[in-house]
């Protein structure tokens, strides 16, 4: 069995984070290929839930060392402002024309 630290860290959020971030980015300045950055950015956004997901999985685990592992990715994952405000940037840069796809 792998152990958490080994398929959950913290440069995977960065990565998933990075990559919505481009594809928002994108529906701004490529506005020929709207549908295609919007797609885009909606699976980004998707994949960001899932790893919330697995936190919070792991986070309501019964093996202590894999609650452990979540607490510890919690504390250095949102430590981090950019982690901490994605939701709420998110939020605040919604446009019901560009990302309803």
């Amino acid at each position: 069995m792998l152990s958490s630290s080994e398929t959950m860290n913290v440069s995977t959020f960065y990565w998933v984070t990075t990559q919505l971030e481009h594809c928002h980015g994108m529906l701004k300045s490529e506005k020929k290929k709207l549908l295609f950055w919007s797609r885009r950015t909606h699976v980004a956004l998707r994949a960001y839930l899932e790893l919330i997901k697995t936190l919070m999985s792991m986070d309501m685990s019964t093996d202590k060392t894999i609650k452990e592992s979540a607490r510890v990715l919690q504390a250095n994952l949102f430590y981090q402002v950019e982690h901490r405000e994605a939701l709420l940037w998110l939020l605040n840069s919604f446009d019901e024309s560009k990302m309803s796809a």
